[in-house]
């Protein structure tokens, strides 16, 4: 996870987790918040962060099979229609790339 996912964390999470508190978002050297409750919600959030952007990945590679199985259906009389289904391959195949990237996931991690 990168910079942007805990910028999200710090502007709408805790202020709503911590209604009624004092909002200490200081962290040590290692990057931890020095509230200990905030820590376990910050590596909670960065959970399913991560889970909801791998689903909208696997979303993207579930499109790209189903676009394959079309585009083998095209009979070959109409086969500019499988250059609009190679440009929707490639179209999801930069959004997979555009959201690893947005939000700093590690493609050797979990499958991604």
């Amino acid at each position: 996870m990168n910079k942007r996912v805990r910028e999200l964390f710090e502007q709408h999470t805790l202020p709503n987790f911590a209604i009624g508190q004092d909002l200490n978002v200081n962290r040590n050297s290692r990057g931890e918040y020095s509230n200990p409750v905030y820590e376990d919600h910050w590596n909670t959030y960065q959970e399913a962060v991560e889970t909801t952007v791998k689903e909208c990945i696997q979303y993207l590679k579930d499109e790209i099979e189903r676009l394959s199985i079309y585009g083998r259906t095209i009979p070959e009389e109409n086969a500019y229609m499988r250059d609009d289904v190679d440009i929707s391959i490639e179209k999801c195949l930069d959004n997979i790339q555009g959201l690893k990237e947005h939000f700093g996931i590690d493609e050797n991690n979990n499958g991604c």
